[in-house]
Formats: C-alpha cells, structure tokens, sequence
C-alpha cells in the first residue's frame, strides 16, 4: 500500500541526498526563518534593519543625520554621516570589512563594547540579510580620505571593491538595494509606517535629524526633536487635555544604565498608555524595564500620598490600576547586551535590570513629588477618584448580580403528547 506522502521513483534515503544549505543559499531558501515574512512586512523589515545601521551609529554620537529615499524604481536608500563601515581588508580572507559584513552571517562591531557601547541589537545577521534578498544593492562609503564603492547582486559580488581617494573629510555609508521580486509579494515601501518608524528613532536622540523623500510620489517629511522624548510625548496625546504642563521629566544613569522617561496625565481619559523603548527598540510588548518603571511610580505615588496623609481613614489607598489610569508615559532605556524575545524584538527580556530600573525611578519619581506639591495633589487626587469610582462600579455590580439570584425560575413547561389514535 503506497502512502499518500511517499516520495516517488527511489525509495532510498542516504547521505547522498542529505542537502547542506548555509550562508547566502539558506537565505535565499528560508528566508522567513529570519525575517518573518515575504508580504510587505518583510520589505519593512529590510528597511529597519539598515536604517538601524544609521541609528546605531547616532547612539554612539557620531551620526547627525540621516537620509532615506524611495526612489523611482521601488529602491530604498539610506545615508547618513556617520564614520561609514571599516573598509580596511581582514588579512585572513582579502576580503574588505564591509564586504565581509555584507556575505557572512553573525559578523559586526556590535559584540564587543569598544565601536559600540549600546546598539539596537547585537543579532550580526542584518546587513547580509537585506544583501541576500536583494535583486541588487551598491553600497558607498566615505571613511579615511576614500569612497568604497561595490554592488551585488542576488546576495553576491558583481566586481571587486572600487576605491578612490576623497581627502576632503567627509565620513558616511550610502547603501541602495531592491528588494528581490521572485521573493517578495510586493515591494512597494510603506511611507507612513516608515515615516512613524523615523519619527521615533529621531525623538529617541535628541539632535537627530531624519529626512524621508518619496521620489515616485513627491513627498517630503523632516524630523528632528530638540526636547526629545517629551516632544514626541506632546505629538501622540496633541488632541489630549493635560493635567499639568509641562511633563515630568526624569534622566540619568545608573550601573551603565541609561534611563530616561516622560510622563503626563490626561483629564477625562481613563485609559493607560505606555510606550516604552530599549536601544531605540518599541518594546510593544514592554519587558522588565517596564515591570520596573510601573512598580516604581506605584510605590512613589503612594508612598507620597501617606506621608502627607492625602487618605482619609474610611478610603483605601489607590493600587496601580488607579495610579495608572488616564496616563501618557514614553520610557526609554539604554544598555548594553540587550536580550530581546524574537526577531521582532518586542519585549526585553534582560530580567536583572528590573529591580536596578524600579531603584531609579522610584527616588527620581518621589524626589519629583516632594518637590512639585502642585503637580503631586494633582497625581493624587485623580488615583483617589479613581479608586472611588472602581470601588462604586463594584458594589453596582454585586447588587446587580444578586438582584438576578433572587429572580425566580419561570414554571417548567409541561408539553402535551397524543395518545396512540388521537389526531396530532
């Protein structure tokens, strides 16, 4: 009897038939293993992944701004004036540096601490990625007095680098590339996701600058935040009435952790939003910098409400629900070695900086409090009624729920059945 799955003609399963895919050809093949998706999801992904190149470069405090284009023909490009990928050749191979980032899996400067301190991600399969799945890309580098320049296609070297001398001192990387029709559903480059995408990056370093050009529909965007996370606070929650003005503010370090967050309350909205970020990375599914940040403003609050004694005797005391309700928080992280959950990188999942995060927070968020009474009333008030309001929709409920166990059962139905003879 022949299976239905059985493979026909040879039956036979040896090591002759044992396929060894790695590299560029396992990319190639698989690619959903690393990016997820071959919709248009998967052409966003090899956007982020070399703009957080740039990115990653403005962290270290050496890019000022940065480019993207979609151009005419679905490419995407994205320069920016950073000090341009290492050009050098590895003695080992011949091979340039940039080369050899763009053709072999986990290699990059991101490992180490010494080119980067902090980076969006220390994963080391980014730039091959996007090279691998590719029609073409050309990369230009501008870096010790030369311009690198070389293109690729379908992942591979078309010629050998050409480098020519630039003694004017200009420093960047210029990488175009086409996203690969027989891989990609659609490739066209999503303008406002994008444009979502650069405005947070910009507003996550303050003095950056980000330019957006759609070629093909005429369309321009800038962004650059001076105020940083609290601009892009005010941005999100524009339509919104604030309690108090301006925002809470807080930044600072602590055990090699930068930390920074904004926070504001909103009249008559009653829902929570925290947008929270690691190395530039929406953590959308937040992670222990979140734990610890919630945890911290739930002690302050309350901590600052029974020191003044803000509670009556009969009223309990606000819980984290209360004290989070109706408020706009951007927090924001710096660290080295992040550990994210999936490709996606959508929590973050380094739990020791849990309890280093809530220890800032918690003296900063309080120190904030005694200082601004005005503000700290304000805080409490609105936790308090938040509170009153809970604990009157619960009694609502409990008498609503009793008041349907006391109704009474409806009579049972009795159904009539003919005799045998009798007319239906």
């Amino acid at each position: 009897m022949s299976h239905p799955f059985s493979s026909s003609g040879n039956n036979e399963y040896d090591a002759s038939q044992i396929e060894i895919l790695a590299g560029l050809n396992a990319i190639r093949k698989r690619p959903t293993l690393y990016i997820g998706t071959t919709s248009r999801r998967g052409v966003r992904f090899l956007i982020f992944e070399i703009i957080s190149n740039s990115i990653d470069e403005a962290l270290a405090g050496h890019c000022n701004n940065i480019e993207v284009f979609f151009n005419d023909d679905y490419s995407i490009t994205v320069k920016d004036d950073g000090r341009g990928i290492p050009i050098k050749s590895f003695k080992e191979t011949g091979k340039s540096a940039a080369e050899f980032i763009l053709t072999n899996l986990f290699t990059g400067a991101k490992f180490g601490s010494t080119a980067y301190k902090v980076s969006r991600g220390t994963y080391g399969i980014g730039l091959m990625v996007v090279n691998a799945l590719s029609e073409w890309l050309e990369i230009e580098i501008k870096r010790d007095g030369k311009i690198f320049y070389q293109r690729y296609r379908k992942g591979e070297p078309e010629f050998p680098p050409k480098i020519e001398d630039k003694p004017n001192g200009e420093t960047g990387t210029k990488i175009t590339f086409l996203p690969d029709r027989e891989i990609f559903k659609e490739i066209i480059p999503e303008y406002e996701i994008i444009s979502s995408y650069l405005r947070e990056s910009s507003c996550l370093i303050k003095g950056l600058k980000i330019k957006l050009f759609d070629l093909k529909n005429k369309k321009e965007s800038v962004f650059h935040f001076p105020n940083g996370i609290t601009d892009y606070l005010e941005y999100l929650f524009s339509t919104r009435t604030s309690l108090f003005s301006p925002p809470i503010y807080i930044e600072g370090e602590s055990n090699n952790i930068r930390m920074e967050a904004t926070i504001q309350y909103f009249s008559r909205y009653y829902d929570k939003n925290i947008f929270s970020f690691a190395n530039t990375v929406r953590t959308f599914d937040g992670g222990s910098h979140v734990e610890g940040f919630r945890s911290a403003l739930v002690s302050s609050v309350q901590k600052y409400i029974q020191k003044h004694n803000l509670i009556d005797s009969e009223e309990k005391m606000p819980k984290r629900m209360d004290i989070e309700e109706g408020i706009g928080v951007i927090l924001s992280v710096f660290l080295e070695n992040p550990s994210f959950s999936g490709m996606q990188k959508s929590y973050l999942d380094n739990k020791e900086i849990a309890p280093l995060v809530e220890e800032f927070f918690s003296e900063k968020i309080f120190s904030f409090l005694e200082n601004n009474p005005e503000i700290s009333l304000q805080i409490a008030e609105k936790s308090k009624l938040a509170r009153q309001v809970r604990s009157t929709v619960y009694k609502v409920e409990e008498i609503t729920r009793k008041g349907f166990t006391n109704i009474p059962y409806p009579p049972k139905t009795i159904y009539y059945r003919p005799e045998k003879g009798e007319e239906k």
